[in-house]
């Protein structure tokens, strides 16, 4: 009688181990395309650390916001746009969170996405798509054409170009537009790790998208 109370309880405590297992990996996942508010993000743990560090939804919306208004003189206006905010764990191994925040203006007028690490704060990419014009001139950009043009947005990022060296220029492919677009990689002149790229539409002398490496 007793091994088959012990018998049972034993199976009782593998049946909840294997219950809290799933509950723990299901709860404690974050999945890409999945829209979460702040409470869903402070209630999860990862590595028994609270989530309450991390950077608000409506913060990461503003921060993304300005520097779209003060870094890239454009204005969203959320009354004229589908707005989309997610946030995913870039890695199972790095406790690394990210809040994507984007835009699509109505009848395809133009397409804001930001991305913004949940922890800092600190912008990691921008993309924008906005319809080409074809009549603009198709010359690359100089040097000093592409530092005056990008100086605006790596303030508002906090970015001191003096301290960056441009390290690779190449024309490039954007997609399905046409046009000349140029990539440009800055490298930290006193540490190579750390980098950066700035994709820019010459025709229009427009930023499209800012990486950080």
């Amino acid at each position: 009688m007793m091994k088959n109370r012990i018998a049972m309880l034993i199976s009782i405590a593998v049946i909840l181990i294997i219950i809290s297992f799933l509950i723990y990996n299901n709860k404690f996942s974050i999945k890409e395309g999945i829209l979460y508010s702040q409470k869903d993000v402070v209630d999860y743990k990862d590595y028994d650390k609270e989530k309450s560090v991390l950077v608000s939804r409506q913060k990461a919306i503003d921060l993304a916001l300005e520097v779209f208004k003060n870094g890239l003189d454009i204005e969203i206006n959320s009354n004229d746009c589908d707005q989309y905010i997610t946030i995913y764990k870039e890695s199972l191994e790095v406790q690394q969170y990210k809040w994507t925040i984007s835009w699509s203006r109505y009848n395809l007028k133009g397409s804001y996405i930001c991305e913004i690490d949940a922890y800092s704060g600190k912008i990691t990419s921008i993309f924008i798509y906005e319809p080409y014009n074809k009549e603009t001139n198709n010359n690359e950009l100089s040097k000093d054409d592409i530092i005056e043009l990008i100086k605006k947005l790596t303030n508002q990022l906090d970015i001191d170009l003096n301290q960056y060296e441009i390290t690779n220029i190449k024309k490039d492919n954007y997609g399905d537009l046409e046009g000349v677009f140029q990539t440009i990689g800055f490298t930290n002149k006193s540490d190579v790790e750390d980098k950066f790229t700035v994709t820019i539409d010459s025709g229009n002398k427009s930023i499209v998208e800012y990486q950080q490496d």
